[in-house]
């Protein structure tokens, strides 16, 4: 079980870095990532729903079923944070962070298409 565990973990890490990865290819507005982007979005949905109605993410609640209940209290990014680098990031401003990732996915793909294909009548 602990060795589910560890692959929950890394799993958890891998897709951290695709997120971080996938804010880096928005803002450098490469061409042609839809592909690889656009995953993303029900992923944060999901991961959004996860945190308003059980107050973690799905793959942390995994993660901590997997290793006996509650290894940690806080959520897999602050915990390995303070593990890797030795001091501590609030809850709060991940949460924070994430929010402002998904609102610029959003408004990427699908408030800025549409004001392209529809724009507004010139007076």
């Amino acid at each position: 079980m602990y060795t589910l565990a560890n692959l929950v973990a890394i799993v958890h890490g891998i897709v951290v870095v695709y997120f971080v990865f996938s804010l880096f290819i928005l803002i450098k507005n490469i061409k042609n990532t839809k592909w690889y982007i656009i995953p993303s979005i029900p992923m944060l949905l999901i991961q959004w729903f996860y945190i308003l109605t059980q107050g973690s993410c799905p793959l942390t609640i995994l993660e901590n079923h997997l290793r006996s209940q509650s290894q940690y209290k806080e959520g897999f990014i602050c915990h390995y944070w303070q593990k890797l680098f030795g001091f501590s990031v609030p809850d709060r401003m991940v949460m924070f962070f994430m929010g402002i990732i998904t609102m610029i996915f959003i408004i990427k793909f699908f408030i800025l298409p549409y004001l392209r294909k529809n724009p507004s009548p010139s007076s």
